[in-house]
C-alpha cells in the first residue's frame, strides 16, 4: 500500500509542476495491486498513524504560523495600497522565507517550497503545499462582487 500511495504523490507533484508551468520529466508508474481486505487494514493503520495528537499539533502548528505570517502581511500589503504586482512579489518572498526558514515561533521548515505556484486566475493567489501535509493558498484580490 505505502508504494502505490508514493506513486500517486509522485503523480501529483508532477501535474503541480505541469500546471505551474515547469517541466515534469516523462515518468513511468507501476501501480501494485492487493487484495481488497488488505488494503482496507493497511489503510486504517496507516490512517491511525498519521492522525497521532503529537502530529496533530505539528500541523496545527504549521497551518496556523503560516496562516497568521499570511494574514498579516495581507493586511499589511491592503493597508500599503500595494498593486498586484507588488503583492505577488512580496507574497513569493514570504513564502519562500516560511519554506526556508519557518517563523519566530515555529523556526523550521513550513512549505515545501518547489509546491509554491502563482495562479494566475481571478482572484489571483499562490498555492502551495504544507511540509507536514495537505495544501494551502493565498489570495492576492478580493473575490469579484457577486461571487460567493
Amino acid at each position: 500500500m505505502k508504494k502505490c500511495i508514493a506513486i500517486l504523490l509522485t503523480a501529483a507533484v508532477c501535474l503541480s509542476m505541469t500546471a505551474c508551468g515547469g517541466e515534469a520529466e516523462q515518468t513511468t508508474m507501476v501501480i501494485t495491486t492487493t487484495e481488497p481486505s488488505d488494503a482496507a487494514e493497511e489503510t486504517t493503520a496507516e490512517a491511525e498513524e498519521i492522525l497521532t495528537d503529537e502530529e496533530l499539533e505539528k500541523r496545527l502548528l504549521v497551518w496556523g504560523e503560516v496562516d497568521n505570517a499570511l494574514s498579516a502581511w495581507l493586511e499589511s500589503a491592503n493597508e500599503r495600497g500595494l498593486t498586484l504586482e507588488e503583492k505577488k512579489t512580496e507574497a513569493y518572498e514570504l513564502l519562500v522565507d516560511l519554506a526556508r526558514n519557518g517563523t519566530e515561533n515555529a523556526p523550521f521548515s513550513l512549505i515545501v517550497e518547489h509546491t509554491i505556484c502563482f495562479n494566475n486566475t481571478t482572484p489571483a493567489g499562490y498555492s502551495f503545499s504544507y511540509t507536514c501535509g495537505g495544501g494551502g493558498g493565498v489570495m492576492l484580490e478580493p473575490f469579484p462582487e457577486g461571487v460567493n
